[in-house]
């Protein structure tokens, strides 16, 4: 299982324009700036590929905080 620290900056790492520190766990991520359809599409195959994770778009959408996407994570790879 993936620390929530690791998680977090892969999260973190998906944003340009964004500073790292203004991404925490509780940051609710739709209301990032830089949050579009194309970044929860970055969000499916970074999970995918760093997580071995496999999430959908429901699953995204029903989400709010950085944490909630965590916690899918850690239940998928249960």
């Amino acid at each position: 299982m993936e620390s929530k620290e690791s998680f977090l900056e892969a999260f973190q790492g998906l944003f340009d324009e964004t500073s790292p520190e203004e991404i925490q766990l509780e940051t609710e991520f739709k209301e990032i700036g830089e949050w579009s359809s194309l970044t929860a599409l970055a969000t499916i195959v970074m999970l995918e590929e760093q997580f071995n994770t496999s999430v959908n778009a429901r699953q995204i959408d029903e989400a709010r905080t950085v944490e909630d996407l965590y916690n899918i994570t850690v239940t998928q790879n249960s």
